[in-house]
C-alpha cells in the first residue's frame, strides 16, 4: 500500500510540474509579445531591446526543453508503476492522452 500511496504523492506533482511549465510558457510568451508590440508602439528602432529579446526567446526556448523532459520524465515513471504494480490510472488527472505525435499543427476546417 505504501507503493500505491508514493504512486500518487509523485503523479500529482508530476502533474503539477507540467501545469506550472506550461503557466511559465504562456508567461514569457507574454512578455515576448509585450516587448515586440511595445517597440512597435513607442516607435524605436528594432535594434532596440533587441538583445534582451533573443534572451526571452532563448529562455523560452529552454523552458519548452524542460517541458519535454519532464515530459520524458513521466513516461519512464509508467513504466517504473508498471514494474511495480502500481495502477497509475488508480489516481491523476485523468487529463486524456493522445498517443500519436503532436509536433506539427494542422489546419483547422472553418
Amino acid at each position: 500500500m505504501n507503493h500505491i500511496r508514493t504512486g500518487v504523492r509523485i503523479a500529482r506533482k508530476i502533474q503539477d510540474s507540467e501545469h506550472a511549465i506550461d503557466h511559465a510558457i504562456i508567461a514569457v510568451s507574454a512578455m515576448i509579445q509585450t516587448m515586440v508590440e511595445g517597440r512597435l508602439e513607442a516607435g524605436v528602432a528594432a535594434q532596440t531591446g533587441h538583445e534582451a529579446l533573443n534572451h526571452a526567446v532563448e529562455g523560452l526556448a529552454r523552458l519548452n526543453q524542460v517541458r519535454g523532459d519532464v515530459i520524458a520524465g513521466h513516461d519512464v515513471l509508467k513504466s517504473v508503476a508498471d514494474a511495480a504494480g502500481i495502477p497509475y490510472r488508480m489516481e491523476g488527472t485523468m487529463e486524456p492522452k493522445i498517443t500519436t505525435p503532436t509536433g506539427r499543427l494542422t489546419v483547422v476546417a472553418a
